[in-house]
């Protein structure tokens, strides 16, 4: 199999007994990320655990990053931040 078509999976119960760690699956969700960021296929994967939310997205220590590995929406809700921010300065 070539770099580019590998498929990695990675089950977090296995992760997390192998390590001595307990998985709070209340606070767990599942994003799948894509090699090629232009790919517009649609990875029908089953969840590795069945009470696991997928998301597309997804924010880690404030930086928000999307399946794809963009930062785009992370970087227009910056922008959107912002301008609310000068916006109640103005009004002040």
């Amino acid at each position: 199999m070539s770099g580019k078509n590998r498929l990695e999976v990675i089950v977090p119960h296995n992760v997390a007994a192998n390590n001595n760690l307990h998985l709070n699956r209340a606070k767990c969700i599942e994003l799948i990320i894509s090699a090629e960021p232009r790919c517009r296929c649609q990875i029908n994967l089953t969840p590795c655990i069945s009470d696991i939310t997928r998301v597309s997205s997804l924010k880690i220590l404030g930086v928000t990053i999307t399946s794809k590995m963009s930062v785009s929406e992370h970087v227009r809700s910056v922008i959107n931040s912002c301008a609310q921010t000068i916006h109640a300065i103005h009004i002040f």
